[in-house]
C-alpha cells in the first residue's frame, strides 16, 4: 500500500492541522458552500490571514483537507483490513462486518466522508482527471479479503464496493446519524440472505419509503408543471444542476437561464426544496426512458438480456448518462446540506428503486420473491458504480467495456437468480 501522503506531514504542526479539520468539520456540518476563507477561519479559531500565510489559498487548503481526509479513510480500512486477519470468520459474519465497517467509518469521519463524496462529484461532473484516491484502494484490498475470509468468492469486489459506497452515501445523506441504521441494516441483512442462498427473512420494504412518499407527495401537490413558463424554468433548472450542481440553484439563476422573471420562478416553485424535488424527477425520467422499458413481462429475460444497454453505446449517449447518473447523486448529496431540504433528501433516496423493481421483475429464475430492498440494492450498485469506474478509468466513454453491465451481472447471479 502506497505510503499515505498527508497525515504526517500536517499532524505535527497545530496551525495546519486546526485549518484542515475546520475544513473537514464545516464538511461534516454544512457541505462544500460553507467553505469560505471567513468561517474556515472561526472554526479553527484562526484568522483569514493565516489561510494564506500557510497554505496560500481557500482552494488550497480545501484540496489538502480533502487529501488529509483521504489518508484518513484509507487507514481506517488499512486498519480493518488487518483486524480481518486476527478474527476467525464464517460466512454468517459477512453482513455484520459490512455494516459496521461502512457505519462506523462515516460516524467517525463524517467531514471526510463528505468531501470524498463532494470532491469526485465535482471533478466528474466536469470530466477533470481525479487524483490517485488512497481510500478507494484500501477500501477494494479490505473487502477482497472479506469476500476470500467468508468464501463468498462469486461475489465481485467491484460489485461490493459498490454496495459498501452506496451504504456509506445513505449515512451521509442522513448525516451519519442513527436515523439510517434501520434501513441500512435491513439492506445489508437483505444482501448476506441473497448472497448465502437462503431464503430472504428480512423485511420485505423500509419506513423511510412510506414516510418519503408522504413527504415527497405533500411537495408536489402544490406544483403545476403543466404551464410552458414552469417547464422552461425546469428545463434551466436541471441544466444548471448538470453543469455547475445543485449548489449553484439560486431563483435569480434560474430565472437568468430561462429567460423568465424571478417572480415566474417563484410563482411555480415556491421553495428551493420545490426546486430540487422537481429537477431529480426530471433526470431520473431521463434516465429511466433511456434505459429501462416501460413493460417487462415477468419472467422474460436472461441475465444478459436484462444488464445488455438499451441504446447504442456510442460516446455521446455514454457521456450524457454519466452525466445525468452523476447529477443525481450531487442532487441528493447537496439537498442534504440544507435543513430546509434535507427530508426531501432523504426522501429521495429512500424511493429508490422504482425503476429496479420492472427490471428485476423480468428476470428468468428469479430465486425467491422479489422486494423493494432487493429493487434497492440494484439501484443503489448500479449508481455508484458509475462514479467508481470513472474514479479509475476516465477514458471510461470511449471504450467498449464497461463495469456497470460486468457488475450488474455479477450482482444478479450472485443475488437474485437460481
Amino acid at each position: 500500500m502506497t505510503e499515505l501522503l498527508y497525515q504526517s506531514k500536517f499532524i505535527f504542526d497545530p496551525a495546519k492541522r486546526a485549518l484542515i479539520e475546520g475544513v473537514l468539520d464545516l464538511c461534516a456540518s454544512h457541505g462544500a458552500p460553507a467553505l469560505t476563507a471567513r468561517n474556515v477561519a472561526e472554526r479553527a479559531g484562526a484568522s483569514a490571514a493565516s489561510i494564506n500565510y500557510h497554505f496560500g489559498s481557500i482552494d488550497e487548503l480545501v484540496s489538502h483537507a480533502n487529501t488529509f481526509g483521504d489518508d484518513l479513510k484509507a487507514k481506517y480500512w488499512l486498519d480493518w483490513s488487518q483486524r480481518l486477519d486476527e478474527l476467525a470468520l464464517a460466512q454468517e459474519d459477512f453482513s455484520g462486518i459490512l455494516f459496521t465497517t461502512t457505519r462506523d467509518i462515516t460516524k467517525t469521519l463524517p467531514g471526510a466522508a463528505y468531501s470524498h463524496v463532494h470532491t469526485l462529484i465535482r471533478r466528474a461532473r466536469n470530466f477533470l482527471e481525479v487524483p490517485d484516491i488512497q481510500t478507494i484502494k484500501a477500501e477494494r484490498s479490505f473487502l477482497q479479503k472479506l469476500i476470500q475470509r467468508t468464501k463468498l468468492t462469486h461475489l465481485d469486489a467491484n460489485a461490493l464496493l459498490a454496495f459498501s459506497h452506496a451504504l456509506q452515501f445513505g449515512y451521509v445523506i442522513h448525516h451519519g446519524s442513527n436515523d439510517f441504521d434501520a434501513w441500512a441494516l435491513a439492506l445489508v441483512t437483505r444482501f448476506q440472505e441473497r448472497l448465502l442462498g437462503s431464503a430472504p427473512q428480512s423485511a420485505s420494504d423500509n419506513a423511510f419509503r412510506q414516510l418519503a412518499s408522504e413527504k415527497l407527495t405533500k411537495l408536489e401537490s402544490g406544483m403545476d408543471l403543466t404551464h410552458p413558463t414552469a417547464l422552461k424554468i425546469l428545463k434551466a433548472s436541471v441544466e444548471v444542476i448538470m453543469s455547475e450542481g445543485a449548489d449553484a440553484i439560486t431563483y435569480r439563476t434560474i430565472a437568468r437561464n430561462a429567460g423568465a422573471s424571478v417572480s415566474s420562478a417563484q410563482h411555480f416553485f415556491k421553495s428551493k426544496e420545490a426546486f430540487l424535488d422537481a429537477a431529480y424527477r426530471e433526470i431520473y425520467t431521463r434516465i429511466r426512458t433511456r434505459s429501462v422499458p416501460l413493460d417487462i413481462p415477468a419472467n422474460s429475460l436472461s441475465v444478459e438480456e436484462l444488464t445488455a444497454p438499451r441504446v447504442d453505446r456510442d460516446e455521446t449517449s455514454h457521456r450524457q448518462s454519466f452525466r445525468e447518473a452523476i447529477a443525481l447523486i450531487g442532487l441528493l448529496l447537496s439537498a442534504s446540506k440544507q435543513e430546509s431540504a434535507s427530508v426531501i433528501a432523504r426522501g429521495m433516496l429512500a424511493n429508490t428503486g422504482t425503476s429496479s423493481m420492472c427490471m428485476l421483475g423480468g428476470l428468468k429464475n428469479f430465486r425467491g420473491e422479489l422486494s423493494r430492498l432487493d429493487a434497492q440494492i440494484y439501484s443503489m450498485v448500479l449508481q455508484q458504480v458509475w462514479l467508481l469506474e470513472y474514479c479509475e478509468n476516465p477514458a471510461m466513454f470511449s471504450s467498449q467495456e464497461s463495469k456497470l453491465q460486468a457488475v450488474g451481472e455479477n450482482i444478479i447471479r450472485a443475488l437474485f437468480v437460481e
